[in-house]
């Protein structure tokens, strides 16, 4: 008998190890690599891989470019190889199953970049929770998502994201609301008005719907219980930095900080004309036609002798389109008609922020690109100051990134440091595009100078 019980009980065992011992050559979950060129230049990446259906999918980001959306696309495999999208370009991988590791090309010829990625532990970061929320704007419905981090002391303080000119959705702000949520604040993105997903048409919406749109989500976010309604805020991207200090004045509740990211300070017809001089000098345009692309711009603006306006802007659009200076115009920079003229965007959105600027008593930053031709630092600065100066204003900061453009990002480059004595090489390497990491660092460090996130 006590044979018998030894047999099972080793039987038992076996069957109960067993379950609990295997090869795990499952591709599914995190990855971490980089992608190199010249061997001396690389980029961090970070990928998930994800079983959907029959469809394996790899979502991939870039810490460096913190403000931008992951890349997510399908993995189609072929005698091995792995093809699939990268943020580079079209990837071809090798998979090493024994060793959990993928290593071949992103991008395309002449430029293509060597790429190596890892399977690795997720990194411990702060738990982040998402909520969905929906808001009302006069009968407008529109949603947007809640990130709360998991792990600091209620009620918090709260960022609004908001967007600039072009119709984007929430999650075009995915990565920089989970960034700032990791670090101890309440971030809301929401579907811009105009956006696909709201079914508003894009060349119909004005500042003041944005503005009222801006008040609904102020208004929601003060009804959160994980909110302090004394503590919200708003971030604004571009020509978000007309809309948010008209919302501050506006709303009921007082808004506690303000940050625009390239935002302008002067009028939208000064912000214009500025651009064309600056964007113009940088592609060597004539004076001539830089002359031509400011008196368009001016016509944008009319408001009388529409016939007579919208000839002679046509006659000026000729030569923008011969001599190619139609680069500086949007498509809702032309209009199909004289009575469409009241339609453009210009018109639709023109405003001078001073007095909304004036009126806010709250901390404000101000981040501005030294290589912006779209919202010319120098300009702004000056506007600033004067504002503030007018207003007695001292609780704000306004910080340039070096060499940063309209998206607050370094263009890709080849980069010669020459030769150093001491080195006796010559270091030349790959530059790659990535946001200016002193934008996200001045956000945070005014967010904690204002006591807004924890030290």
């Amino acid at each position: 008998m006590r044979l018998i019980t030894l047999i099972l009980f080793i039987f038992i065992t076996q069957i109960f190890y067993a379950q609990n011992q295997y090869i795990n050559y499952d591709p599914i979950g995190y990855w971490t690599g980089a992608v190199i060129r010249n061997g001396n230049a690389i980029q961090i990446v970070e990928a998930e891989i994800t079983q959907q259906g029959s469809d394996l999918r790899i979502s991939i980001s870039t810490p460096d470019r913190v403000f931008f959306p992951s890349r997510a696309s399908n993995i189609r495999v072929e005698s091995n190889i792995w093809r699939f999208e990268t943020p580079y370009g079209p990837a071809e991988m090798l998979f090493d199953s024994a060793y959990m590791e993928l290593l071949g090309t992103a991008g395309r010829e002449p430029s293509l970049l060597n790429f190596h990625l890892k399977k690795s532990l997720r990194p411990n970061r702060p738990s982040i929770s998402e909520r969905e929320l929906s808001f009302n704007n006069n009968g407008f419905e529109f949603g947007g998502t809640l990130y709360l981090p998991a792990h600091y002391e209620r009620p918090l303080a709260c960022a609004i994201l908001v967007h600039g000119r072009s119709c984007g959705a929430r999650n075009s702000f995915a990565g920089q609301a989970r960034k700032l949520a990791e670090y101890g604040i309440a971030t809301i993105a929401f579907d811009k008005r105009g956006s696909n997903v709201t079914g508003f048409d894009c060349n119909k919406i004005t500042a003041e719907m944005l503005v009222g749109d801006v008040l609904a989500v102020i208004k929601k976010a003060a009804e959160q219980p994980e909110i302090d309604a004394k503590r919200i805020g708003m971030i604004s991207n571009s020509a978000g930095g007309w809309i948010v200090p008209r919302a501050a004045r506006e709303s009921k509740i007082d808004i506690a900080f303000l940050v625009t990211m390239v935002g302008p300070s002067t009028s939208v017809k000064d912000q214009q004309l500025d651009c064309i001089q600056a964007y113009g000098a940088n592609q060597g345009f004539t004076a001539q036609m830089i002359k031509d692309a400011k008196h368009y711009t001016e016509l944008m603006f009319a408001t009388n002798n529409l016939d007579q306006v919208f000839a002679e802007m046509q006659e000026l659009l000729k030569k923008a389109r011969a001599e190619h200076w139609d680069i500086v115009l949007e498509s809702s920079d032309i209009p199909a008609s004289a009575a469409d003229i009241k339609n453009l965007w210009v018109q639709r959105f023109d405003c001078d922020p001073a007095a909304d600027l004036k009126a806010f008593k709250g901390p404000f930053l101000s981040i501005l690109g030294e290589a912006d031709d779209i919202v010319p630092y120098q300009s702004q600065i000056k506007r600033f100051e004067e504002i503030f100066r007018e207003s007695g204003k001292e609780n704000y900061r306004i910080a340039v990134m070096p060499n940063a453009g309209h998206d607050l990002g370094h263009r890709g480059l080849m980069r010669d440091l020459g030769t150093h004595p001491t080195l006796n090489t010559n270091l030349q390497y790959l530059k790659y595009p990535r946001v200016a990491s002193d934008g996200s660092i001045e956000i945070i460090d005014f967010l904690r100078q204002y006591d807004f996130i924890p030290e």
